[in-house]
């Protein structure tokens, strides 16, 4: 009897450690998914940076606008739980609008802000519940 519940004991021990590895290479996964995402991000900003440059385009960094976007709700950083930027550029317009995309949670909502990358103005803005 003893044997039949060291066995069930060690088969229990071994599920669980089963499961702990899946959930440590899940998560690993998925953070070498966004380091990924992220530097695919920061290449393509370079590459539209560069664009910009061999055009005679001075534009703000990412830094600034995401300064602009937290002045504009008055915000600090520190208290910002989550951000996203992105560098786009808009063929649609003549001449190609540089336009950063910030986007950030704070206190349950979620904020967007589209800027001017040339200029720093807010072309659009947006307020979501995080939580929808």
């Amino acid at each position: 009897m003893n044997i039949l519940k060291q066995g069930k004991k060690e088969i229990k021990t071994l599920l669980l450690s089963t499961a702990v590895l899946m959930m440590l290479v899940g998560t690993g996964a998925f953070a070498s998914d966004s380091l990924h995402k992220k530097r695919a991000r920061e290449v393509e900003m370079n590459l539209i940076q560069n664009q910009a440059i061999n055009n005679g385009i001075k534009l703000i960094s990412s830094e600034e606008a995401k300064q602009v976007a937290l002045s504009a709700v008055g915000i600090k950083e520190s208290e910002v739980r989550y951000f996203k930027i992105k560098l786009d550029q808009e063929d649609d317009y003549r001449p190609t609008l540089y336009v950063y995309e910030v986007e950030f949670v704070h206190d349950g909502l979620e904020y967007e802000f589209d800027i001017d990358a040339t200029n720093k103005k807010i072309l659009k803005s947006d307020v979501d519940s995080w939580f929808d």
